[in-house]
């Protein structure tokens, strides 16, 4: 079961990788989309927390900030920590990357369901 979790966890920071190599390689956009310094204050506090429930509580108190830009954010870190081969703080954001995202699909698949019962 260990190496299921493994597998699963590898097949997501390659996800990862692949999807910000695109934002590094291209300087000019990665000037367009940086975050501002509040999304960047709360990426680096999301990962240096070390349990859900302080995350979850951090990501209650920010609900504004919690969009696709803060997973970028969470994502170009982590790809400039793992080039600079300092993977542990590279798959801590990329951990909690890939939990925003989980809420955020969880948010817009409740909101596209309410949407669908409306319309009856």
């Amino acid at each position: 079961m260990r190496f299921v979790h493994r597998g699963r966890l590898c097949s997501v920071i390659l996800v990862f990788l692949f999807l910000s190599s695109g934002l590094a390689q291209d300087e000019s956009r990665t000037r367009s989309t940086a975050a501002a310094p509040a999304v960047q204050d709360l990426a680096n506090a999301l990962a240096l927390l070390k349990t859900d429930d302080e995350r979850s509580a951090l990501l209650t108190a920010e609900k504004e900030l919690v969009t696709e830009r803060l997973v970028r954010e969470l994502i170009r870190q982590g790809s400039g920590l793992s080039s600079q081969r300092s993977y542990p703080e590279a798959l801590a954001r990329f951990r909690v990357a890939q939990q925003i995202t989980e809420q955020i699909a969880e948010r817009t698949i409740s909101g596209i369901r309410f949407t669908g019962l409306a319309s009856w």
